[in-house]
């Protein structure tokens, strides 16, 4: 259904950027087969790639760019990429764009790191 509805594509999208409106829903999600299609770029930086009030910016300005094959967010939790996070210091913001024949969605999350933990909040 994924591949012709474009309500189950954006669900798929919200499933890969963990936006969907309940952890319920979610749940339903999984066992759905992951989309190899949807072509995720993702961004991690120390400034948000939208402005967003009340978020701290680093006066220089650096940034990380690929594209991840399917759930990209990974890249926080089961990654090799989790100890560089943890490790480097300043600010951290990721931000997710995925597409699929026309449906897209893009999502930006701060990443705080505390005692080798991460916290992931959504900013937009």
């Amino acid at each position: 259904m994924k591949l012709w509805i474009p309500a189950w594509q954006r669900r798929g999208l919200a499933q890969f950027h963990l936006t969907v409106n309940s952890y319920p829903e979610w749940l339903l999600l999984q066992p759905v087969p992951a989309m190899y299609n949807y072509g995720n770029e993702i961004w991690i930086g120390d400034r948000p790639r939208r402005g967003v009030p009340g978020h701290p910016t680093a006066p220089k300005y650096r940034e990380y760019y690929t594209w991840l094959n399917h759930y990209p967010l990974r890249i926080v939790s089961f990654s090799w990429t989790r100890d560089v996070i943890v490790r480097e210091k300043g600010y951290k913001y990721i931000t997710l764009h995925s597409g699929y024949r026309g449906s897209g969605l893009e999502t930006g999350y701060f990443l705080r790191v505390a005692d080798g933990q991460i916290f992931m909040e959504r900013i937009y």
